[in-house]
């Protein structure tokens, strides 16, 4: 009877260890900096939790100003690869690189009177979505604008055939052409392209980024599974609905949760750890003149 009560009490004290290893721990007190767009879509989740502060910021200015702090509060950065990189290589942060967040979300979107040597309209002349252009369509003539929105603006006045937007602002602006009855539809994927022009695995490039500040390694763990389990699974369209809404569409910089669904694989936000994707690093490093090295990973 005795050796029985042993195995039971020894069962049970096994049963509670497996139960209690498969709960998952709590993410505590981590700040987070994003960019409004594709890259704060990912972090739909983890708006609701208390214990994590989210900074929604627009344009890249905020982002290389808490590169360069000494002291910053941020645990864990989302930005362009290149302007992470050129800060590390300029030894110029605290921050490391854990993984890949968005892998392209460029497009040209062009009316029907379009021909194959029109001139583009674009944004971004001296960040990413200028240098793929630039490195797609190396004979093409191409004006920039200072903002995705005066692109937009362009092309819905007729002023040119062609023009570079990314997504979700690429099928925001087909709906609301089609509401002027102007005939509007996407011709290129640049992801698509670089992908053939590059030889790379991965389709795309991987644009933004994960840093996460020296120090924050072990307090970051948990989030960063959490990221990559919502991203990397089939998308429950009606709960990131139910996300967009409690958060706002403003706030995350997209014109609306139903077409931020509706182009939601076109935006490609897919997690990768850097450690995994160093060739497809490396190859789009050097079109900014950048070179990737080991020492700018996280430790794990």
């Amino acid at each position: 009877m005795k050796n029985s009560m042993k195995k039971v009490i020894a069962l049970c004290a096994c049963l509670v260890l497996v139960l209690c290893g498969c709960q998952k721990e709590k993410v505590e007190n981590v700040s987070i900096m994003v960019p409004q767009g594709a890259p704060s879509l990912a972090l739909l989740p983890m708006y609701e939790n208390e214990a994590i502060t989210i900074n929604n910021v627009s344009g890249t200015d905020l982002l290389s100003a808490e590169f360069a702090k000494k002291d910053s509060s941020v645990d864990l950065l989302i930005a362009p690869l290149n302007i992470g990189v050129k800060m590390m290589q300029e030894n110029d942060t605290s921050f490391r690189l854990a993984s890949i967040l968005t892998w392209g979300n460029l497009y040209l979107v062009a009316n029907e009177n379009a021909q194959e040597n029109d001139p583009i309209i674009a944004f971004g002349e001296h960040a990413v979505p200028g240098k793929i252009l630039k490195t797609l369509y190396p004979e093409r003539e191409i004006s920039f604008l200072q903002t995705m929105p005066d692109v937009q603006a362009q092309l819905l006045a007729g002023k040119y055939n062609v023009a570079l937007l990314a997504e979700p602002v690429a099928s925001a602006t087909i709906a609301k052409a089609k509401k002027q009855n102007i005939n509007l539809s996407i011709t290129a994927d640049l992801q698509k392209l670089y992908q053939q022009q590059q030889n790379t695995k991965e389709l795309g490039f991987p644009q933004a980024a994960i840093f996460v500040k020296e120090g924050s390694e072990k307090k970051v763990h948990n989030l960063l599974e959490q990221i990559e389990t919502f991203v990397n699974h089939p998308l429950d369209k009606e709960q990131v609905k139910t996300y967009i809404n409690q958060v706002g569409a403003e706030k995350l910089g997209i014109p609306n949760a139903d077409i931020a669904v509706a182009s939601w694989d076109r935006q490609n936000i897919r997690f990768r750890y850097a450690s995994d994707m160093k060739e497809e690093l490396a190859s789009y490093l050097d079109l900014f003149k950048l070179t990737f090295n080991d020492s700018m990973l996280m430790q794990k």
